[in-house]
């Protein structure tokens, strides 16, 4: 377990996003609940090692329910584009990896197995549909938002994610035995890093927009992941979740 102090840094939104709102006749009579797991790791922790693969033993158990997200810190995959990752470890009061937050509710006993469970338990009172196509290098992406309350002004955070991709050098991932590869890692935040404000109001539904190069990236092995979450009184907690394979539709 490492301790490391926060640095600041500036955030520059990259992609393009609108949102138009409209009544909805086929809101479902009931959302499904999906929990969002995220990981805090690093290359120079030999502990997170660990930490990924009972990260990711949760996340196949529970396809379609839980979607994570690998936050690296301080090391070359940690993304320098926005400061999303370094406010969370702030924020949560994070001061050793591995750790995690689920549902954007921090425990510091990492009983991570209870806690998605826990979680998936709650009842959903809104939800997510997300529907997105590519077109040449873009990833275009549209987030359908509906509520059975009135929820008034609430955060909408939106993430590309890739898996299947490589230590950043032979043999970085320290304790990882060479050729190690890392899942579910945050590449870019399509949002601002504390979330885009949505006003969602009982039985209509909110669309928002998003457009991202992805030329860098493999198409096969992205992903987006969205969280619907509070965003009042320094409290972050999700609402919903919802995630698709990159150029994918889901349901709600």
């Amino acid at each position: 377990m490492y301790r490391f102090s926060f640095l600041i840094i500036v955030f520059i939104i990259t992609v393009y996003s609108c949102e138009k709102t409209e009544t909805e006749k086929k809101i479902p009579a009931t959302f499904t609940k999906r929990v969002i797991m995220e990981e805090f790791t690093g290359e120079w922790c030999s502990s997170c090692v660990n930490g990924a693969k009972f990260f990711n033993e949760i996340l196949d158990d529970n396809p379609e329910k839980v979607f994570g997200v690998a936050h690296h810190y301080d090391d070359p995959l940690e993304i320098k584009d926005n400061n999303l990752t370094r406010f969370l470890l702030s924020f949560y009061h994070i001061r050793a990896l591995p750790d995690a937050i689920i549902d954007r509710v921090y425990r510091e006993d990492h009983t991570w197995n209870v806690q998605v469970k826990k979680h998936l338990e709650e009842k959903a009172i809104a939800g997510l549909k997300i529907q997105s196509n590519f077109k040449d290098y873009n990833l275009n992406i549209d987030i359908t938002l509906a509520s059975h309350e009135d929820l008034g002004t609430v955060l909408l955070t939106v993430m590309l994610v890739e898996d299947n991709v490589k230590e950043s050098s032979p043999g970085a991932q320290n304790k990882g035995g060479g050729n190690y590869i890392h899942r579910h890692v945050l590449r870019k935040v399509l949002s601002y890093y504390k979330g885009d404000p949505v006003t969602l109001k009982k039985d209509e539904t909110l669309h928002k927009s998003y457009s991202v190069k992805t030329k860098q990236y493999k198409k096969e092995d992205l992903n987006i992941v969205a969280i619907l979450h509070y965003g009042k009184d320094k409290k972050y907690a999700a609402i919903n979740t919802n995630g698709v394979k990159g150029g994918k539709t889901g349901t709600w």
